[in-house]
């Protein structure tokens, strides 16, 4: 038997460049053997520098911007905002004022001149309330800065400008004064409701007096002339001698202090004894009947 030897030859592999790039490929498959194959190729897009991606907003110089709320771009584009000592804003496409400047307050709600206005006033400082005395500075709306009085005290004075002076519960303001009477020695004023009780008395509370010399009050002083007594802001009884006490603290003769009222001052002739009353019937018809007016004592109050 003959015996044939054939020596098998295998085709070596092709090499093929694409784009520097080496591609290994058989005889037996090729890109071109299947033309049918979509090839994929990045093809360069040429983008202008100052375009903005895909915005559902505005676009101002290549960036996407609301115009409605961008103080650079506030109502449309290239409008900046511009407040005087104030930070800028943009509301609904407007500018406004934003935060002011430490120092600063808006307080004609200008745009224009923005936080045009310094803040000088300072909470709780000193001021010079309506009605003449010392409150604190109330500083909380800066643009209307208010002077609040203070609590009402017991010194003769309308504290809290509410048109009185020395109300509420100010225990020990004021001091009340007796009247009694007894045919031998007149009528007595006094604030011991017991010796007035012992002399015979006629009412209890009869006027105040205040319990100390605040505003334009002075004292008024139980003197004793000859065993008759009488009332005076004299502080040598007339020229009589030193004031044997003091009731409290009277007002001028015409002042209406806190609401004083006149005490009237009456005298007898015939007797020496001093009247005084609030009363100016009951003054009238003392007059009547002998007794001589000497006007007024000073000012007093009908109750504590």
């Amino acid at each position: 038997m003959l015996w044939l030897l054939f020596a098998c030859t295998v085709p070596a592999p092709t090499v093929v460049a694409v784009d520097d790039t080496v591609e290994e490929t058989t005889s037996e498959t090729t890109a071109a053997d299947t033309p049918d194959t979509p090839v994929a190729v990045d093809t360069p897009v040429d983008t202008p520098a100052d375009s903005a991606p895909d915005c559902p907003l505005d676009t101002c110089a290549g960036a996407c911007t609301d115009v409605r709320t961008d103080p650079f771009n506030c109502g449309q584009c290239g409008v900046t905002c511009i407040i005087p000592a104030a930070d800028a804003a943009c509301v609904d496409g407007a500018c406004v004022v934003g935060a002011c400047d430490n120092g600063w307050a808006d307080c004609d709600r200008a745009v224009g001149n923005g936080c045009e206005a310094p803040i000088v006033a300072v909470g709780g400082a000193a001021c010079a309330t309506a009605c003449g005395t010392t409150g604190a500075l109330n500083a909380t709306d800066v643009c209307n800065p208010v002077c609040a009085p203070p609590a009402e005290a017991c010194n003769a004075l309308d504290d809290d400008c509410d048109g009185q002076c020395d109300e509420g519960a100010l225990a020990g303001c004021h001091v009340a004064v007796h009247r009694a009477y007894n045919g031998a020695g007149g009528h007595l004023f006094t604030n011991d409701l017991g010796e007035a009780q012992r002399w015979g008395l006629e009412a209890a509370g009869f006027f105040w007096l205040h319990s100390a010399s605040d505003a334009d009050l002075r004292p008024f002083f139980r003197c004793n002339v000859g065993g008759a007594p009488f009332y005076t802001a004299s502080q040598d009884c007339e020229g009589t001698g030193a004031p044997l006490s003091i009731l409290g603290f009277i007002a001028p003769p015409g002042s209406t202090t806190c609401g004083a009222t006149p005490l009237y001052r009456l005298m007898s002739l015939g007797s020496g004894y001093h009247f005084y009353t609030v009363s100016a019937p009951e003054r009238d018809a003392a007059v009547s009947t002998g007794w001589v007016s000497e006007g007024e004592a000073g000012g007093v109050w009908l109750g504590p």
